[in-house]
């Protein structure tokens, strides 16, 4: 029988679940729960990322028994390794959403690109809109998860986001008569997931951390956190409200007492699901022994998804795509055959009408061709026309202006022009651009005071300064604005002026 893997873990904790699987059966063949030893230090980056190292150490040396060998492996995705969000969407078929989910994602992530795994959930919608929730994970963390199955002989089958996973063990646990809104709370050794599902989708995930030491108080923890959790999901349930509140727990570990207390606190229903209580699975006597077997829930969810054709689950390793279109192979092959009769009787007609058309296609691309060079030509000439004409009208004596300007510029132990340049504008002013380098930054003030007059405008860079120069470390740009009285030309009418003979007449 194949045998598959669930594997959920964090830094502190690793939950291996692996079962034989036969006509949508699920058996039991080893469950297991390892606590990752704490790395000594005080709370810090370095810490954190050493105390991974260990998850990840003892979780490949667990995965060296040959037990697990060739398995298929079910991993749950972290909701740290991805990037949620709630889009809103026009109204499209079902076909057609992956791909406008991809191009909407591909805008609202900030890091995204064409490369990275996107899949969603569909949520509930209107005439107007449909609203989803869209989840990424980058490509970096996906082949991070691959690398570890494939160095241990694992196959890769599903890369489900954890809390998702959840969601639809509570449905198949408690399909009858289920609130629209509810609250999953998934406890875990060091974190708590907590998912607002709205009709079995989650549309809120809040991790939040569980306090060590003697002094935690499970009941007011939980009571707090839920709370937290009811009002930020607010804005998200647009009206409707929490109706229930959802634990894993079994029999032996407590959950049922506190979830009379916790209810009393909420003023709200808590019902307590067995995680091993699925239809689909199988030698359930095997979970007496774990330790924290109400931890279990993600990697039993991430299990009895393979048993159901199509999941409500955000899958990475099979995320949602269109629809490959259907074959039309027989009704193609039946007109294929129909119009090869009637194609071979126009063929010859086919040929030599194409004929036809090359033949007076070239012809008229050779007079294109002329055509072009004709316009070309004439465009040209039409520039330098109103250039010369433009130049004529100018009114600028640049003689003279260079004159003014060498007069007004300091001496040439304070400044030196490096560079000269004066056009005309297309409104008639002359302009001037100059570039140089002076001694000092009031050297430039002075240019630019000296070189204003009142058919003259300056404005300056300010100037940039060169430590590697001694004499000149201040270079400077000015664009000298002359105003020119002649209005511009206009460009030539096309329209003939009429005779002087019929203006006398």
């Amino acid at each position: 029988m194949p045998k598959q893997l669930a594997l959920d873990w964090n830094q502190h904790q690793i939950r291996l679940v692996l079962v034989n699987s036969q006509a949508n059966r699920l058996s039991i063949e080893h469950i297991e729960s390892i606590s990752v030893p704490p790395v000594a230090g005080e709370p810090s980056p370095a810490t954190t990322e050493a105390q991974w190292q260990a998850a990840r150490e003892l979780l490949g040396a667990t995965l060296q028994d040959n037990r697990y060998r060739g398995a298929e492996a079910c991993v749950a995705v972290r909701r740290s390794d991805v990037e949620l969000r709630l889009m809103s969407l026009p109204p499209v078929p079902d076909d057609e959403m992956p791909d406008i989910v991809r191009m909407q994602a591909l805008r609202e992530f900030s890091e995204v690109s064409e490369d990275w795994p996107i899949d969603y959930l569909p949520l509930h919608g209107s005439s107007d809109e449909t609203m989803v929730l869209a989840a990424v994970i980058s490509p970096r963390k996906l082949a991070g998860y691959r690398q570890l199955l494939n160095e241990h002989d694992l196959k890769p089958r599903s890369f489900v986001l954890r809390p998702t996973a959840t969601a639809l063990l509570v449905g198949q646990l408690d399909d009858s008569m289920r609130p629209k809104v509810e609250l999953c709370v998934d406890e875990m050794d060091a974190e708590c997931e907590m998912s607002v599902l709205r009709d079995g989708t989650p549309i809120l995930i809040r991790t939040v951390q569980v306090p060590r030491g003697e002094h935690y108080d499970r009941l007011t923890y939980l009571n707090q956190e839920i709370r937290r959790t009811i009002v930020a999901s607010q804005n998200q349930l647009q009206g409707d409200n929490v109706e229930r509140v959802v634990l894993f727990g079994v029999a032996e570990d407590g959950t049922a007492d506190l979830s009379v207390q916790l209810a009393s606190r909420l003023q709200l229903p808590v019902r307590v699901l067995n995680p091993y209580a699925v239809n689909q699975l199988q030698s359930k006597d095997r979970v007496a022994d774990v330790p924290n077997s109400r931890q279990f829930a993600a990697a039993i969810g991430v299990l009895v998804s393979s048993t159901i054709t199509q999941p409500e689950l955000i899958d990475f390793g099979n995320p949602r795509k269109k629809a490959a279109p259907r074959s039309n192979r027989n009704a193609i092959t039946g007109a294929l055959a129909a119009g090869l009769a009637t194609a071979a009787g126009l063929i010859g007609f086919y040929f030599w009408h194409m004929g036809q058309l090359d033949h007076q296609a070239r012809v008229l691309q050779g007079k294109v061709v002329q055509q072009k060079k004709l316009v070309e030509a004439a465009e040209a000439r039409v520039l330098e026309v109103q250039s010369i004409e433009q130049w004529i009208a100018s009114d600028v004596n640049w003689l003279a202006e260079l004159h003014d300007i060498s007069q007004n510029l300091p001496t040439a132990e304070k400044v030196r022009v490096t560079r000269w340049q004066a056009t005309i504008l297309p409104n008639g002013d002359g302009q001037i651009v100059m570039d140089g380098i002076a001694d000092q930054q009031g050297t430039i003030g002075q240019i630019n005071q000296g070189l204003r007059g009142e058919q003259r405008r300056v404005e300056g860079s300010g100037g940039d300064f060169d430590e590697k120069e001694r004499i000149y470390p201040w270079g400077f740009k000015e664009t000298i604005t002359i105003a020119n009285n002649v209005q511009p030309v206009k460009a030539p009418s096309t329209r003939r002026r009429p005779s002087r003979r019929n203006n006398a007449e």
